[in-house]
């Protein structure tokens, strides 16, 4: 929790106002568990020092740090120009997933594989599969019970060669190559290996 002294002597006010009135106000500080003190515009009396200033209003986000003095008033104005959507999983554009489909994916395999690619680029708008190169790799039952599918894809307009692999009906992994070199540039399994990191 934030600590605060709560005397004018020992303390400064924080003004935060943010010009979307639906947005809700958090402040934090290092080494320290944020602390929601309002929506819109909030008054807090806190000790000196630096903090973190965050706006979230549907999923978008405005930040900003400033620093509080002793027996001053700092304000700090969240402007909604500034505010920026959080990247997600729902963010990006999809395009051609369907031919997935058509070779064998179920749902949840296309909902895990379009999480592994947000994984490899958060901030990526569109992701589109080249539907003319979907082609499933061979398989042999009594080698292997892995099926895997080959294709193109475009990551904001970035080329890369794809293989996903999958055994049942959940389990999926995605490995993307760079297209000159064929040398990997993201496996879901390593990052899953790591833990996400």
């Amino acid at each position: 929790m934030l600590s605060a002294i709560i005397t004018s002597q020992t303390t400064g006010m924080l003004y935060i106002k943010s010009s979307d009135p639906k947005a809700g106000l958090i402040i934090s500080q290092a080494g320290r568990q944020a602390v929601a003190v309002g929506t819109g515009s909030a008054k807090i009396r806190l000790r000196p020092g630096s903090y973190q200033i965050s706006a979230l209003d549907s999923g978008k986000q405005a930040n900003a740090t400033e620093e509080v003095y002793k027996k001053h008033t700092t304000t700090s104005y969240l402007n909604p120009a500034r505010l920026v959507e959080l990247p997600s999983v729902d963010t990006i554009s999809f395009k051609g997933t369907g031919a997935l489909i058509n070779v064998g994916l179920t749902t949840e395999q296309l909902s895990d594989l379009e999480q592994d690619f947000f994984q490899y680029k958060p901030s990526a708008h569109t992701i589109n599969i080249n539907t003319a190169s979907v082609e499933p790799g061979p398989y042999n039952p009594s080698v292997s019970t892995t099926f895997t599918v080959n294709f193109n894809v475009s990551i904001d307009s970035k080329l890369y060669k794809a293989t996903i692999g999958y055994s049942g009906f959940s389990a999926i992994q995605l490995n993307l190559y760079n297209p000159q070199s064929n040398a990997v540039v993201f496996s879901s399994s390593t990052v899953s290996s790591q833990g996400g990191d």
